[in-house]
C-alpha cells in the first residue's frame, strides 16, 4: 500500500513541476513586453521633451514675454504701418494724430526698417532711441515730437516762423492741416500764426493743403475786414 502512495506523491509532483516549466515562459514574456513598453514610453517622454526645448514661444507666451515698443502718431490722418514692403505681414494702423499703440519688439524692428523713410520724415514716434541708434536710424534735430506739434501752434509768430522753416515738407504739411482743422472747427487760431506760416509757403510751390490754407486765411480775413 505504501508503494501506490509513494507512486501517486511522485506523479503529483512531476505535475507540479511541470506547471512551473508551462508558466515560467509566460511570466518571463510578460515581464520582457513590459520592459519594451516602458523603454518606449521613456523614449517618446525623451522625445518630447527635447522637442519641447526647441520650440518657439507660443503666440500668447510671445506677447507675454517679448518687450513692447510704443509708437506715436504725429501725422494727421490714417496710417498703417507693415512689417513688409508693399503693405504686406502684419499691419499695425495709428487711426489719428496722437494714437499710440504697444507694438512687440521684433514686429517693431521690422516696421522700423520696412517704414524708415516715415519716421524719418516725422509722421510717427519711437521714444527708444537706443533701438534706433541699433537699426542706425537717424532722426533730424528739427524733427518735431508729437508733444512739439501740439505746442507749436501757443508759441509767438515769431518763434513759429523760425520753427516751420526748418521743418521738413511732411511735418510743415502736418502743421498746415493742424490749422486748417483749428480753423474749420472755429477754434480760436492766432491769425499771426497762420500769417507766420503763409509767409513761409509763400517763399516754396505750396501743397494742396498750403494752398487750402491760403485759400481759408484770405476767407477769413476778409469775413473779418468787413
Amino acid at each position: 500500500m505504501a508503494r501506490p502512495a509513494g507512486s501517486t506523491n511522485k506523479t503529483t509532483t512531476t505535475k507540479t513541476a511541470a506547471a512551473k516549466k508551462t508558466v515560467e515562459p509566460v511570466v518571463n514574456n510578460e515581464n520582457e513586453e513590459l520592459k519594451n513598453r516602458i523603454a518606449e514610453l521613456e523614449a517618446l517622454v525623451k522625445t518630447l521633451v527635447d522637442s519641447a526645448s526647441t520650440q518657439p514661444a507660443t503666440q500668447a507666451n510671445y506677447l507675454e514675454e517679448e518687450p513692447e515698443i510704443i509708437f506715436k502718431s504725429c501725422f494727421q490722418g490714417q496710417l498703417n504701418l507693415a512689417t513688409e514692403p508693399s503693405g504686406n505681414g502684419v499691419t499695425y494702423t495709428l487711426a489719428k494724430f496722437g494714437d499710440e499703440y504697444p507694438i512687440p519688439l521684433s514686429d517693431a524692428k521690422l516696421i522700423l526698417k520696412t517704414n524708415k523713410s516715415f519716421i524719418q520724415k516725422g509722421y510717427f514716434e519711437v521714444k527708444d532711441s537706443a533701438l534706433l541708434k541699433r537699426l542706425r536710424i537717424n532722426i533730424d534735430e528739427n524733427i518735431l515730437t508729437h508733444d512739439e506739434l501740439e505746442g507749436l501752434l501757443k508759441k509767438p509768430a515769431e518763434q513759429v516762423t523760425k520753427i516751420f522753416s526748418k521743418l521738413g515738407k511732411a511735418q510743415q504739411e502736418v502743421v498746415v492741416n493742424m490749422l486748417l482743422r483749428a480753423m474749420a472747427n472755429e477754434e480760436n487760431v492766432d491769425m499771426n500764426i497762420v500769417s507766420a506760416v503763409e509767409s513761409c509757403i509763400n517763399n516754396e510751390k505750396p501743397t494742396g493743403a498750403e494752398r487750402d490754407l491760403i485759400t481759408m486765411s484770405k476767407a477769413l480775413k476778409e469775413s473779418t475786414i468787413k
